[in-house]
């Protein structure tokens, strides 16, 4: 076992009382907004699952991961595949992450309701096994492609050693390999099922090596998620352990993430997802915008926006308001 250095225990301290105020913040949200957090479970209590469905919904609470193929819409997964191939393309170049040099992120920060890549985190059949796995209808709080690339480092970093999210009690990630990921050389997602990770003695939070899995046994009891591209699957990584982007020389993975929490998690959210309004050519004046939301559920929410236009500049003339030479 590794030897805690002060700086681990340093460490190890803070992510104690970060957990603790975690769990506080948390309740103080749930007891803040309990009509929000109702609505929520109720919506989440509405899926009416078939017997299949139900079995798998079983298997994903018990190993805290599942593969998502046979429930993915399968006209939006081509969809996905195709628009996510022209990110492909400049994969290489894309900057790197700032502390992950193993790593880029390929899709921008403000994406458009309309996308594929929003619209594919929100299909349907995957919000109610997700809301039913939460026991509350989810936050999607954040969508991106990732690349992972091989790098000169002699040793495994950050994400490449085994570790779990703690941005919530529950965080549910689905999974889609945009590229094949069938060998170790191509980094494949590896986990420690769910029922083994609670076994995993580490109070102070901290990365675990290889040798330390080994020297609990769990070592030959990981699981590394390798298939095709277009291959899916939900995983808990608050839950589970896991480690990935392991890739080698000449090989490279990429894969398009989605993130649920739940609405009260502390997390920040990582992307801004919006739906543009288009005012131009209309008259100056008053104009008031009605917005529906309807859930998966069928129930609608509605709202308003007032937004103000105005006229634009004389072609060749100065504007009305400027003042006189």
């Amino acid at each position: 076992m590794k030897t805690l250095t002060v700086q681990d225990l340093c460490r190890g301290y803070l992510r104690k009382i970060r957990k603790k105020s975690l769990i506080v913040n948390k309740a103080y949200r749930y007891a803040k907004h309990p009509g929000i957090w109702m609505e929520r479970m109720r919506l989440a209590g509405d899926s009416n699952f078939s017997s299949d469905e139900g079995a798998t919904m079983e298997l994903l609470r018990r190993d805290n991961f599942h593969r998502a193929d046979a429930f993915i819409d399968q006209a939006l997964l081509a969809e996905l595949m195709a628009e996510a191939s022209g990110l492909l393309e400049g994969a290489e170049s894309a900057p790197r992450s700032k502390n992950k040099n193993y790593w880029a992120q390929l899709l921008p920060r403000n994406l458009d309701a309309n996308s594929v890549f929003v619209r594919f985190a929100l299909q349907e059949r995957i919000l109610r096994f997700i809301g039913a796995y939460f026991g509350e209808s989810p936050f999607l709080q954040d969508i991106n492609i990732l690349a992972s690339f091989s790098t000169d480092s002699d040793k495994w970093q950050d994400s490449q050693l085994w570790h779990q999210d703690y941005g919530d009690s529950k965080v549910l990630k689905l999974w889609v390999y945009l590229t094949d990921v069938l060998t170790p050389e191509t980094g494949p997602f590896t986990y420690l099922p769910g029922h083994l990770s609670r076994r995993v003695p580490n109070p102070f939070q901290r990365r675990v090596s290889d040798e330390t899995m080994a020297e609990l046994g769990f070592d030959k009891q990981a699981v590394a998620v390798t298939g095709l591209k277009a291959s899916t699957f939900l995983i808990d990584t608050r839950r589970c352990y896991h480690q990935g982007s392991r890739v080698l020389d000449g090989h490279r993975r990429v894969a398009y993430v989605a993130t649920y929490v739940s609405f009260a998690s502390l997390s920040g959210s990582g992307n801004q997802v919006s739906a543009a309004i288009d005012l131009r050519g209309l008259p100056k004046g008053k104009f008031v915008v009605r917005i529906v939301v309807t859930t998966v559920t069928g129930k609608r929410f509605a709202g308003k926006r007032t937004y103000r236009t105005c006229t634009g500049r004389r072609k060749g003339g100065k504007h009305p308001f400027a003042a006189a030479a």
